[in-house]
């Protein structure tokens, strides 16, 4: 019997960074009025990105000037499946409906967080330097079992806390 091939989705931190790649496409686009050509919104999401994505997507790759432009021209395609983006026109990025819905949402959301933010990074204890568990902080989130994982996890802790 034959099976059907399954999609690969990234794993780790290059789900993480897609998501990122995502919001920051669906934010610049918003900005921008809701229509954007393509090489400005590779370029603002490559430089509104560079901080949030693993140092090796910096590296050129042509015709791309990074690995963030490349994987951004994906995940647009992934946003266009979801109908959150209009493909209509040939060089430019227009949000739908939904895209414009879920722009605002993300908007608010990241205005949100940087309000409740009161230190800067340079003054955290670890610096703002990512170590390993910075690297694959929020990584496992997009897997279907992580809220399982997690509840078994605090299971075990709580029975494990002296009584």
């Amino acid at each position: 019997m034959v099976q059907p091939i399954k999609r690969g989705r990234p794993a780790g931190a290059a789900a993480n960074g897609r998501r990122v790649l995502r919001e920051l496409i669906l934010t610049t686009v918003a900005r921008a009025g809701g229509s954007a050509r393509a090489s400005s919104v590779l370029r603002s999401v490559r430089d509104a990105g560079a901080p949030y994505l693993p140092a090796a997507w910096e590296q050129p790759h042509p015709p791309y000037r990074s690995r963030i432009e490349l994987y951004t021209a994906f995940e647009r395609a992934t946003l266009r499946d979801a109908g959150l983006l209009d493909a209509s026109e040939r060089g430019i990025w227009k949000l739908t409906p939904a895209g414009w819905e879920q722009a605002r949402k993300l908007l608010k959301r990241w205005e949100d967080a940087n309000a409740k933010r009161s230190a800067r990074r340079e003054q955290l204890p670890w610096g703002g330097k990512a170590g390993w568990i910075g690297r694959i902080l929020g990584s496992m989130r997009d897997e279907p079992d992580f809220a399982e994982v997690v509840r078994l996890g605090r299971e075990i802790r709580r029975a494990q806390r002296p009584a």
